[in-house]
């Protein structure tokens, strides 16, 4: 009995930490990290960029969740109903698209754009898979993330495998603890992971 309470608390914080609105806001640490020639700027105008994509793509967004729920179309703050989770997705698809002209506009470096307009196009395939099947916005998060690292380490030759196996171990405990809670079966978990690591790949290569 406490042996699986204490699974279970353990897997609602991991659950917490890796919570998919906080991918943009990793992925803008990778990139400035990962030796590309964007993490030469300015340590001032890093900061900025830190903050305004913490800000436009987690803090705000985040923020609709509990007005959501005052309002009662969702029943839970983890919205784990499938339906519920439609109305969510399409504000933030929204709020990211509006994110990105915003950061397109004030002159953000070209590879973060092209992440973030990958985590739209992810969200949006997420949102429309979702109408029918509840795959794993978790994962597909994640696999964002480890096809960013992916795609740094391949395309532009950058030393990356500590990110990498560090995606994995992230990405393989976040999946084991939405099995643990229920929230999903291992199909739902696969695809996402893999979702989200084409989805971002071919955005940054197409675009």
């Amino acid at each position: 009995m406490e042996t699986g309470k204490s699974l279970s608390v353990a897997a609602k914080i991991i659950s917490f930490l890796s919570h998919p609105l906080l991918i943009p806001s990793l992925g803008c640490i990778v990139i400035f990290n990962s030796g590309y020639y964007v993490g030469l700027l300015n340590p001032k105008i890093m900061q900025a960029v830190y903050i305004v994509v913490f800000v436009l793509t987690f803090l705000l967004p985040a923020l609709i969740i509990p007005a959501l729920y005052l309002q009662k179309y969702i029943t839970s703050f983890v919205i784990e109903e499938r339906n519920e989770r439609l109305l969510p997705l399409s504000i933030v698809a929204v709020m990211y698209g509006l994110s990105y002209y915003f950061m397109q506009r004030s002159g953000f470096p070209p590879i973060l754009l092209h992440f973030i307009l990958g985590c739209i196009i992810c969200l949006v395939l997420g949102l429309i898979i979702t109408i029918k099947w509840k795959i794993s916005l978790h994962m597909i998060g994640l696999g964002g993330l480890t096809g960013l690292i992916a795609f740094l380490s391949h395309s532009y030759g950058l030393g990356l495998h500590y990110f990498l196996i560090f995606a994995f171990i992230v990405a393989g405990l976040t999946g084991t603890a939405r099995l643990i809670l229920g929230c999903h079966i291992p199909s739902q978990i696969y695809a996402g992971y893999f979702l989200g690591i084409a989805g971002i790949w071919f955005s940054m290569l197409l675009f």
